[in-house]
Protein backbone atom coordinates (compact mmCIF):
# COMPACT_ATOMS: atom_id res chain seq x y z
CA UNK A 1 0.00 0.00 0.00
CA UNK A 2 1.10 3.28 -0.76
CA UNK A 3 1.77 6.08 1.77
CA UNK A 4 -0.75 8.82 1.84
CA UNK A 5 1.17 11.85 1.81
CA UNK A 6 -1.24 15.09 3.30
CA UNK A 7 -1.70 17.63 1.17
CA UNK A 8 1.06 20.23 1.57
CA UNK A 9 -0.45 23.87 4.11
CA UNK A 10 -0.20 26.42 2.01
CA UNK A 11 2.19 29.55 3.28
CA UNK A 12 0.58 33.19 4.05
CA UNK A 13 3.05 33.70 0.93
CA UNK A 14 1.82 30.89 -1.68
CA UNK A 15 -1.69 31.13 -0.46
CA UNK A 16 -3.61 31.91 -4.21
CA UNK A 17 -4.86 35.12 -5.29
CA UNK A 18 -8.97 35.73 -5.08
CA UNK A 19 -10.24 35.89 -8.28
CA UNK A 20 -11.48 38.89 -9.44
CA UNK A 21 -14.12 39.05 -12.58
CA UNK A 22 -14.05 42.36 -14.56
CA UNK A 23 -17.54 43.56 -15.79
CA UNK A 24 -16.80 43.58 -19.49
CA UNK A 25 -17.64 46.91 -20.83
CA UNK A 26 -18.49 48.02 -24.47
CA UNK A 27 -17.27 51.08 -26.43
CA UNK A 28 -18.60 52.10 -29.23
CA UNK A 29 -15.74 52.02 -32.05
CA UNK A 30 -15.26 56.02 -33.33
CA UNK A 31 -15.49 55.51 -37.17
CA UNK A 32 -12.04 56.15 -38.47
CA UNK A 33 -13.17 57.65 -41.89
CA UNK A 34 -14.06 61.04 -41.08
CA UNK A 35 -10.41 61.01 -39.35
CA UNK A 36 -8.99 59.71 -42.13
CA UNK A 37 -10.41 62.01 -44.42
CA UNK A 38 -8.37 65.03 -42.65
CA UNK A 39 -4.43 65.02 -43.14
CA UNK A 40 -1.66 66.69 -41.28
CA UNK A 41 -1.25 69.87 -44.11
CA UNK A 42 -5.10 70.63 -44.17
CA UNK A 43 -4.36 71.55 -40.36
CA UNK A 44 -4.58 75.81 -39.47
CA UNK A 45 -1.35 75.33 -37.94
CA UNK A 46 0.28 73.55 -40.95
CA UNK A 47 -1.25 75.37 -43.55
CA UNK A 48 0.24 78.75 -41.42
CA UNK A 49 3.41 77.38 -41.70
CA UNK A 50 3.39 77.28 -45.27
CA UNK A 51 1.86 80.26 -46.14
CA UNK A 52 5.01 81.44 -43.94
CA UNK A 53 7.79 79.68 -45.48
CA UNK A 54 6.30 80.77 -48.84
CA UNK A 55 6.30 84.11 -48.04
CA UNK A 56 9.54 84.09 -46.70
CA UNK A 57 11.22 82.50 -49.78
CA UNK A 58 9.18 84.42 -52.33
CA UNK A 59 10.12 87.73 -50.68
CA UNK A 60 12.32 89.95 -52.85
CA UNK A 61 14.29 90.99 -49.60
CA UNK A 62 14.93 87.40 -48.92
CA UNK A 63 16.79 87.60 -52.22
CA UNK A 64 18.35 90.15 -51.94
CA UNK A 65 19.90 89.42 -48.48
CA UNK A 66 21.05 85.73 -49.82
CA UNK A 67 22.90 87.09 -53.46
CA UNK A 68 24.71 89.90 -50.70
CA UNK A 69 25.50 86.90 -48.09
CA UNK A 70 26.99 84.64 -51.66
CA UNK A 71 28.92 88.22 -52.32
CA UNK A 72 30.08 88.72 -49.09
CA UNK A 73 31.62 85.16 -48.67
CA UNK A 74 33.26 85.71 -51.99
CA UNK A 75 34.78 88.86 -51.53
CA UNK A 76 35.96 87.30 -47.75
CA UNK A 77 37.73 84.02 -49.62
CA UNK A 78 39.23 86.77 -51.83
CA UNK A 79 40.77 89.31 -49.75
CA UNK A 80 41.81 86.39 -47.09
CA UNK A 81 43.97 84.53 -50.05
CA UNK A 82 45.18 88.34 -51.01
CA UNK A 83 46.68 88.74 -47.45
CA UNK A 84 48.05 85.54 -47.22
CA UNK A 85 50.20 86.40 -50.20
CA UNK A 86 50.90 89.65 -49.49
CA UNK A 87 52.02 88.61 -45.80
CA UNK A 88 54.54 86.55 -47.29
CA UNK A 89 55.92 89.32 -49.06
CA UNK A 90 55.76 92.10 -46.15
CA UNK A 91 58.10 89.26 -44.56
CA UNK A 92 60.32 88.12 -46.91
CA UNK A 93 60.99 91.20 -49.57
CA UNK A 94 63.52 93.11 -47.47
CA UNK A 95 65.73 90.11 -45.89
CA UNK A 96 65.59 88.39 -49.95
CA UNK A 97 67.10 92.04 -51.63
CA UNK A 98 69.77 92.02 -48.98
CA UNK A 99 70.56 88.60 -50.18
CA UNK A 100 70.80 88.53 -53.54
CA UNK A 101 71.42 92.35 -54.41
CA UNK A 102 74.87 91.60 -55.50
CA UNK A 103 74.34 88.22 -57.52
CA UNK A 104 73.97 89.15 -61.43
CA UNK A 105 71.55 86.09 -61.91
CA UNK A 106 68.72 87.85 -59.94
CA UNK A 107 69.80 91.41 -61.48
CA UNK A 108 66.21 90.47 -63.51
CA UNK A 109 64.03 89.22 -60.33
CA UNK A 110 60.96 91.87 -59.71
CA UNK A 111 62.08 92.50 -56.01
CA UNK A 112 65.87 92.97 -56.75
CA UNK A 113 65.48 95.09 -59.62
CA UNK A 114 63.38 97.13 -57.89
CA UNK A 115 65.80 97.32 -54.57
CA UNK A 116 65.98 100.09 -52.09
CA UNK A 117 63.63 102.58 -54.58
CA UNK A 118 60.65 101.04 -54.51
CA UNK A 119 61.05 98.69 -51.41
CA UNK A 120 62.90 100.38 -49.00
CA UNK A 121 61.66 98.99 -45.85
CA UNK A 122 59.47 96.82 -44.74
CA UNK A 123 57.35 99.50 -43.13
CA UNK A 124 57.14 100.83 -46.24
CA UNK A 125 55.55 97.62 -48.29
CA UNK A 126 53.41 97.46 -45.42
CA UNK A 127 51.73 100.34 -45.61
CA UNK A 128 52.04 100.36 -49.66
CA UNK A 129 49.65 96.65 -49.40
CA UNK A 130 47.80 97.84 -46.71
CA UNK A 131 46.79 100.80 -49.03
CA UNK A 132 45.85 98.44 -51.63
CA UNK A 133 43.87 96.25 -49.55
CA UNK A 134 42.01 99.01 -48.25
CA UNK A 135 40.79 99.83 -51.63
CA UNK A 136 40.26 96.21 -52.71
CA UNK A 137 38.08 95.96 -50.08
CA UNK A 138 36.31 99.25 -50.76
CA UNK A 139 35.97 97.75 -54.93
CA UNK A 140 33.99 94.81 -53.42
CA UNK A 141 31.96 96.48 -50.60
CA UNK A 142 30.68 98.80 -53.45
CA UNK A 143 30.02 95.75 -55.54
CA UNK A 144 28.14 93.74 -52.56
CA UNK A 145 25.84 97.39 -52.32
CA UNK A 146 24.73 97.08 -56.01
CA UNK A 147 24.34 93.22 -56.39
CA UNK A 148 27.32 93.03 -58.92
CA UNK A 149 29.30 89.79 -58.76
CA UNK A 150 31.42 90.58 -61.49
CA UNK A 151 32.95 94.17 -59.48
CA UNK A 152 33.24 91.77 -56.76
CA UNK A 153 35.01 89.10 -58.87
CA UNK A 154 37.14 91.47 -60.77
CA UNK A 155 39.80 92.19 -57.91
CA UNK A 156 40.02 88.29 -57.02
CA UNK A 157 40.84 87.75 -61.20
CA UNK A 158 43.31 90.36 -60.98
CA UNK A 159 44.80 88.92 -58.09
CA UNK A 160 44.41 85.60 -59.69
CA UNK A 161 46.35 87.12 -62.66
CA UNK A 162 49.11 88.47 -60.37
CA UNK A 163 50.20 84.94 -58.78
CA UNK A 164 51.61 83.86 -62.37
CA UNK A 165 54.35 86.02 -62.19
CA UNK A 166 55.29 85.05 -59.12
CA UNK A 167 55.14 81.67 -59.59
CA UNK A 168 56.74 81.45 -63.07
CA UNK A 169 59.77 83.04 -60.46
CA UNK A 170 60.01 79.93 -58.85
CA UNK A 171 61.25 78.18 -61.85
CA UNK A 172 63.51 80.81 -62.95
CA UNK A 173 65.61 81.31 -59.88
CA UNK A 174 67.20 78.78 -57.88
CA UNK A 175 65.91 80.59 -54.38
CA UNK A 176 62.33 80.85 -53.75
CA UNK A 177 61.34 85.01 -54.40
CA UNK A 178 58.82 87.12 -52.43
CA UNK A 179 55.34 85.79 -52.85
CA UNK A 180 56.38 82.34 -55.35
CA UNK A 181 55.50 80.27 -52.55
CA UNK A 182 51.85 81.44 -51.67
CA UNK A 183 51.20 81.92 -55.02
CA UNK A 184 51.78 78.48 -56.07
CA UNK A 185 49.95 77.13 -53.69
CA UNK A 186 46.90 79.59 -53.88
CA UNK A 187 47.20 79.64 -58.10
CA UNK A 188 44.91 76.47 -58.34
CA UNK A 189 42.44 76.82 -55.77
CA UNK A 190 42.01 80.63 -56.76
CA UNK A 191 41.27 79.74 -60.56
CA UNK A 192 39.15 76.71 -58.98
CA UNK A 193 36.87 79.89 -57.14
CA UNK A 194 36.43 81.94 -60.09
CA UNK A 195 35.49 79.64 -62.25
CA UNK A 196 32.99 78.09 -59.33
CA UNK A 197 31.78 81.69 -58.85
CA UNK A 198 31.15 81.79 -62.31
CA UNK A 199 29.41 79.01 -62.82
CA UNK A 200 27.18 79.28 -60.15
CA UNK A 201 26.31 82.92 -60.20
CA UNK A 202 23.92 84.73 -62.41
CA UNK A 203 27.37 86.87 -64.34
CA UNK A 204 27.84 88.63 -67.71
CA UNK A 205 30.66 87.59 -69.39
CA UNK A 206 31.07 91.30 -71.53
CA UNK A 207 30.47 92.90 -68.01
CA UNK A 208 33.03 90.82 -66.02
CA UNK A 209 35.93 91.12 -68.57
CA UNK A 210 35.10 94.96 -68.57
CA UNK A 211 35.24 95.35 -64.50
CA UNK A 212 38.42 93.28 -64.54
CA UNK A 213 40.43 95.49 -67.10
CA UNK A 214 39.06 98.95 -65.69
CA UNK A 215 39.80 97.57 -61.56
CA UNK A 216 42.86 95.57 -62.39
CA UNK A 217 44.03 98.98 -64.40
CA UNK A 218 43.02 100.95 -60.81
CA UNK A 219 45.14 98.63 -58.71
CA UNK A 220 47.93 98.61 -61.07
CA UNK A 221 47.94 102.43 -61.63
CA UNK A 222 47.77 102.67 -57.64
CA UNK A 223 50.69 99.66 -57.04
CA UNK A 224 52.99 102.13 -59.45
CA UNK A 225 51.98 105.26 -56.88
CA UNK A 226 53.13 103.66 -54.02
CA UNK A 227 56.04 102.84 -55.74
CA UNK A 228 57.04 106.35 -56.32
CA UNK A 229 55.64 107.14 -52.74
CA UNK A 230 57.87 104.55 -51.27
CA UNK A 231 60.90 106.65 -50.73
CA UNK A 232 58.95 109.43 -48.56
CA UNK A 233 57.20 106.91 -46.85
CA UNK A 234 60.26 105.03 -45.84
CA UNK A 235 61.61 108.52 -44.50
CA UNK A 236 58.52 109.54 -42.73
CA UNK A 237 58.14 105.78 -40.65
CA UNK A 238 61.63 106.15 -39.39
Amino acid sequence: MGHFQPEPKLTEKARPLPEFKFAELEFEALDPAPWSLVSAQDLPCHRTQNVAKTMVASSPHSAIYRNMFALGTLAFIGISLFMVHEFEEIICVRPYIKRHREDKKFAAEMFVAGGDKNYPSTESIALMIGEEFVLSVIIMLVGIAVGSTEIVLAPFIAFTLHLIPHALEALRFPDWAPGSRTAVLLLVPSVAIIVAAIMTQPIQPLWLAVWTVVIGMLLLANLRLMHMAAGSFAQKLR
